[in-house]
């Protein structure tokens, strides 16, 4: 019989640039309720030796009440060119390290390795190298609580989803915490329905699409669904907290100009905010 379990994807460690260890990150978010974490550190911060740790701490923070399944976050600078930014793949369930030099044959290799190929907070410039990749993703992140912040999703990448969808229907919309820092927001939480709290079986159901995001009691679709209504409140929202974003980041132009550091309770709050 399948068991419905609460977890968060997209998060990362020292072993990267995050701001926890594994052993914090697990009791950060076990303490709020969490069952499991689909890790992703950066793949460009490791090498197969530091993997086979990494491996082995996710293993050893795993038991039959919390989940820790390895993965990893797969860098592409300028695909377009340079300064047009970097395109990002998660590789969920990932536990070998081995890496492509083009995002396509890395979402190739994802599968031979037995993970989930998800394209992480897309970028509407990089649309020329997202097509190509577009029938053999597993997902594409709808909502990053870091880089869309926790108010509302990109609408772009629904629509990129639903475009995604209509010559690949096995690719679902995921939503991600994209946790990095101690006070960074962490209450999107995703409903899984597996057969047991194990790597495999939380793949294997979130490849199937039986999952569901939730965030203050509204429910997020892996089909990526929104009512007429959602989507022109999201849109809103999402415009705001743009124009918001750019008056936050603002305030670290003086520091820059004075070639200051930003100050840590600063960046803290600004990021608590964000």
């Amino acid at each position: 019989m399948k068991k419905r379990f609460k977890g968060a994807l997209h998060l990362h460690t020292t072993f990267s640039d995050g701001e926890y260890t594994p052993e914090e990150l697990k009791d950060h978010f076990q303490k709020r309720g969490f069952q499991f974490l689909m890790m992703s550190d950066h793949a460009e911060a490791l090498d197969p030796e530091k993997m086979t740790e990494y491996v082995a701490r996710c293993r050893a923070l795993s038991d039959e009440s919390f989940c820790m399944a390895p993965g990893l976050e797969f860098a592409y600078a300028d695909p377009m060119g340079p300064g047009s930014g970097s395109l990002h793949l998660l590789g969920y369930g990932v536990d070998r390290y081995e890496r492509e030099e083009n995002p396509l044959d890395m979402v190739h290799t994802i599968h031979r390795l037995g993970g989930l190929a998800v394209l992480a907070h897309p970028y509407p410039p990089h649309y020329p190298v997202i097509a190509p990749m577009e029938k053999f993703l597993d997902g594409i992140e709808l909502w990053n609580t870091k880089y869309n912040g926790r108010f509302a999703p990109a609408l772009w990448n629904y629509a990129l989803l639903k475009e995604t969808r209509g010559v690949h229907p096995e690719v679902f919309g995921f939503y991600g915490t994209d946790f990095h820092w101690k006070t960074q927001y962490c209450e999107m939480g995703i409903w899984v329905e597996a057969e047991s709290l194990t790597p495999s079986a939380l793949l294997t159901a979130l490849s199937g699409g039986k999952f569901y995001a939730e965030r203050k009691g509204t429910v997020f679709t892996p089909e990526g669904a929104l009512t007429p209504d959602q989507e022109a409140r999201f849109g809103k929202v999402e415009q705001a907290y743009q124009l918001w974003k750019k008056i936050v980041k603002g305030g670290k132009q003086p520091f820059r100009m004075l070639h200051l550091p930003v100050p840590k309770r600063l960046k803290a709050m600004a990021r608590k905010v964000l």
